[in-house]
């Protein structure tokens, strides 16, 4: 399993979430007449909520559709920002075992990006789970049950699975109900939080890569 943004590609470096963060505030602003003044701290107080700044905002009592936020923040801004990364691209073309994308976005989003970033080649994902298809976003339980069975597994055979993500709650999330949780630490600024984050996986890589794969000894790869 591989979740999308800051895993399959590097997002501080693209600046696309940071295009996303800007359409969230002005999302805020236009459909739910929140001062502007106000905007910036209140999408920061929804996403620490819930993990996922539209969940957040209905728990707060917004009323809009889920659906319309995420096409919004997301509209247009992926091919602007993210290009093809040939070492990514082939660290998932070799894998011998299956893989889904595990996103808190939308699953109509995530297509654009994946296509953006070269990673829509038939085979190259068995689908994508996104947050169309379960009621609460990582790291709730029942979206990693949705992921798993999407992938023919059971909460029980959980720890068949492996989990490449940047999220430290989502990370430890995964290793507490059993799958291999790797946590992808691609910046600076995370690195610098290495030794505190890499208590929420079993294991840190740099970025995806080959190499970095198949040095966690896992079988990913054929020999």
């Amino acid at each position: 399993l591989f979740d999308l943004d800051g895993v399959l590609y590097d997002a501080p470096r693209t600046g696309y979430l940071e295009d996303v963060k800007r359409r969230q505030v002005e999302f805020i602003v236009e459909r739910l007449g929140v001062p502007r003044a106000d905007a910036p701290a209140l999408q920061q107080e929804a996403f620490a909520l819930a993990n996922q700044t539209a969940r957040g905002l209905q728990r707060m009592g917004f009323a809009f559709e889920s659906k319309e936020f995420v096409a919004y923040c997301r509209q247009g801004g992926a091919p602007k920002y993210l290009k093809p990364d040939d070492e990514v691209i082939e660290a998932v073309r070799a894998l011998s075992v299956p893989a889904l994308v595990f996103t808190n976005t939308g699953e109509r989003e995530a297509e654009v990006c994946l296509e953006c970033l070269g990673l829509d080649e038939p085979g190259l994902f068995q689908g994508i789970v996104g947050s169309d298809s379960y009621s609460e976003p990582k790291p709730n339980r029942a979206a990693f049950e949705v992921a798993l069975g999407r992938a023919g597994l059971s909460l029980e055979e959980a720890h068949r699975a492996v989990l490449f993500e940047d999220s430290a709650k989502n990370a430890a999330a995964a290793k507490s109900l059993g799958l291999y949780s790797v946590l992808v630490t691609e910046t600076a600024e995370r690195q610098a939080n290495v030794q505190e984050r890499a208590e929420a996986a079993h294991a840190v890589i740099d970025r995806i890569s080959i190499g970095a794969i198949d040095a966690l000894g896992l079988g990913l790869y054929d020999a």
